[in-house]
């Protein structure tokens, strides 16, 4: 007999069960157990959906239109839609269902930004994932920008790429867009502030993507902050594929490791493992649980995903005409 969902659970149905679902969200709905039950599951392949309904003791659904007709399930877990693609995100938003969008910006990226401008006109909560916030190094970097370091005034990112990447840029940057979007929304998440101006610059190596910020009320242009991203082709250690210098007004933190940070001021220096915070997933379904139930949760905004899709074509664009490009102002919703 199913167990009945308490007032403190969220009902929830699951909408693709591949890679997504198995390497970073199957855990992490287990160990929120008592804030979600698991009531439906809809996948493409039958013989996987009925597996997971088993275990969680839920009902299958053969299409997420099938799966909208259930009042009694109040929000949705997006993962791995497959041919679905898009189509289960622009549901929940019509049907007014609170749902996670994992993996979303591996999708055309047109019609995301319809889905989210049009989620967001209707103020539909619609969650865009964004992982490398929630990092256990990103999440202790940003407690010491607010109690030691200071505001960020530049980061240099080392970012080891394939050697077919660097010989044909433009491919490389559309076919990895998700990444990019993520690292851009890293750059400015750590700032606080938009990105204003993306150059790249091609002509001496290492290529790199140069983020600019505009400067805020009363700080001169030349002191905004900065981002660089310089792109190298795998060498030396193998392990290593990315590396991040973060220089703030007080001090400096490097990271090449999510749950790995090494920081110093004028008077302190550490060096911290961050094994054993919780995975960056489990994070953002716990807060799209407690904002799905109707908390105020300070979540990423339907806003910062419009903003990282137009971060990233601003970067193609500017990859493409070999010249600075300006990020459309995004307004608040």
């Amino acid at each position: 007999m199913r167990e009945k969902t308490t007032r403190a659970q969220l009902a929830v149905g699951l909408i693709g069960l591949g890679s997504t679902w198995e390497l970073h969200y199957r855990e992490a709905v287990r160990r929120l157990s008592s804030k979600l039950c698991v009531r439906a599951v809809c996948d493409a392949v039958h013989v996987r959906a009925a597996a997971v309904a088993s275990e969680f003791r839920a009902a299958t659904f053969s299409s997420p239109w099938q799966l909208s007709q259930r009042r009694d399930i109040k929000a949705w877990l997006i993962l791995d839609p497959g041919w679905f693609g898009i189509y289960p995100a622009e549901l929940a938003v019509w049907c007014g269902r609170p749902a996670l969008f994992a993996n979303c910006f591996s999708a055309d990226p047109q019609r995301l930004s319809e889905l989210f401008v049009s989620a967001s006109e209707r103020g539909e909560s619609l969650l865009a994932e964004f992982p490398n916030r929630f990092a256990p190094a990103t999440t202790r970097i940003r407690e010491l920008l607010a109690t030691k370091l200071g505001p960020v005034r530049r980061i240099e990112i080392d970012l080891a790429v394939p050697a077919s990447a660097q010989s044909d840029l433009l491919p490389w940057l559309s076919e990895a867009r998700a990444y990019w979007i993520g690292l851009l929304d890293w750059c400015a998440c750590l700032v606080g502030r938009p990105v204003s101006e993306v150059e790249w610059t091609i002509d001496t190596p290492p290529a790199g993507l140069r983020l600019l910020f505009p400067p805020e009320t009363g700080e001169a242009p030349a002191c905004s902050p900065t981002a660089t991203i310089r792109l190298a082709s795998f060498a030396g250690d193998q392990t290593v594929r990315h590396r991040r210098r973060i220089e703030c007004e007080r001090g400096v933190v490097t990271t090449d490791n999510p749950n790995r940070i090494v920081w110093q001021t004028e008077t302190e220096q550490a060096d911290e493992s961050l094994t054993q915070e919780r995975s960056p997933f489990e994070i953002i379904l716990d807060q799209f649980c407690r904002r799905a139930l109707g908390g105020l949760v300070p979540v990423p905004t339907l806003t910062d995903a419009v903003r990282g899709l137009a971060m990233w074509r601003a970067a193609t664009d500017s990859l493409s005409t070999g010249t600075r490009v300006s990020v459309k102002s995004v307004p608040h919703p």
